[in-house]
């Protein structure tokens, strides 16, 4: 599992006052309970694995606000993702690509909600299923227009 705690912590100790380096260790504990989430997801649940996702992207656009740009690579946060099928790992140190990859998840998180919506044969189901495609549609714009290039 990936410890954005240890290997951040250990990185950023020097030059931190002791109030915020504990802050920061609250912080990065949450992200790494958020991502241990993330990886396990109740697929049958799209609003609960919604929130959680929200919660976690937010979360990990946070990190690089707190380690500057070109101190990322010696962190070594190695992250990994796997394919439907659980057959194949993609293993990166690129937390942009985590990033991606939590945005592809809440898409289609999304989608599997709009399809639930759709089971009801109503204007506002439809209106809801419509809505979430919506958002679905415009979470991968914004992977390919902000995380594209960058892996």
């Amino acid at each position: 599992s990936v410890s954005f705690t240890s290997k951040i912590l250990s990185y950023k100790k020097e030059g931190i006052p002791p109030s915020a380096y504990m802050e920061l260790g609250r912080f990065l504990q949450r992200a790494d309970r958020e991502r241990d989430q993330v990886i396990n997801l109740d697929k049958t649940q799209p609003s609960a694995a919604i929130l959680l996702l929200k919660d976690y992207y937010r979360d990990i656009r946070q990190i690089p606000r707190v380690i500057p740009m070109q101190d990322r690579l010696p962190l070594e946060i190695e992250v990994t993702w796997s394919d439907l099928d659980n057959e194949s790992n993609i293993q990166t140190f690129n937390l942009f690509y985590e990033c991606a990859c939590v945005l592809f998840n809440l898409s289609t998180a999304l989608a599997k909600q709009a399809v639930d919506y759709l089971q009801y044969a109503s204007e506002d189901a439809i209106n809801n299923a419509r809505d979430c495609y919506a958002q679905a549609a415009n979470i991968i714009t914004v992977i390919l227009k902000e995380y594209y290039i960058s892996y």
